[in-house]
């Protein structure tokens, strides 16, 4: 006798196999769970009760249909993490994770999860990187005897004496950025900030 196994899943993540699953009368079966980049495992019900946030599970001696449902959440900002993806702000002497936890709590609150989807792992980390950028510049201003927190355009020609400096910076530049048009950093999360506000991404 054949026994179904409803498998389903949110969209940030997958579970295998999938769909109504036929299975013989009291054999086992397994169905493994991932979640996609940025997301972990928020919890696995299984007939309707939480059996929390594994990575498998296996139904053993099948004997009636069953159901099994997975939901995600968004991984928690890992400083640890983000140090590894972005090694120019490895030294936490000069970036202390205090600093990259503010600017991670400011982006986790405000970048929508329901609008941002799987963009939001990258804008968030963006984000902070851009803002770490700007502080570190501000603190180098106030050490350099500066008044620190004025906002400075990008330089596009600069001379001193005999020496001048020309820079093209229309390939890194996007219009009306603002703020986040001062670092790499900001222009790139501008950016995918924009391809979530259309709704899609555009090539």
């Amino acid at each position: 006798m054949l026994y179904s196994i409803v498998a389903s899943s949110q969209e940030h993540g997958m579970i295998s196999p999938n769909g109504a699953v036929a299975v013989e009368e009291a054999t086992d079966k397994n169905f493994l769970i991932v979640a996609y980049a940025g997301y972990i495992i928020a919890d696995v019900l299984v007939d309707g009760v939480s059996v929390g946030a594994v990575s498998s599970y296996e139904f053993t001696n099948v004997t009636e249909d069953h159901t099994i449902w997975v939901s995600y959440t968004t991984q928690a900002f890992n400083p640890t993490q983000f140090r590894i993806d972005f090694p120019e702000f490895a030294s936490a002497t000069k970036y202390p994770d205090s600093m990259v936890m503010l600017y991670a709590g400011l982006a986790d609150t405000m970048l929508n999860v329901a609008r941002w989807g799987d963009f939001r792992p990258y804008g968030l980390n963006l984000f902070v990187a851009h803002n770490l950028a700007m502080a570190a510049q501000n603190a180098a201003i106030g050490l350099a005897g500066g008044a620190p927190g004025f906002v400075f355009g990008r330089t596009s020609s600069e001379s001193v004496g005999p020496l001048s400096v020309s820079t093209d910076v229309q390939g890194s530049s996007e219009e009306g950025a603002g703020n986040y048009g001062t670092s790499w950093y900001g222009t790139q999360f501008i950016r995918i900030s924009r391809i979530v506000g259309t709704g899609g991404a555009h090539v």
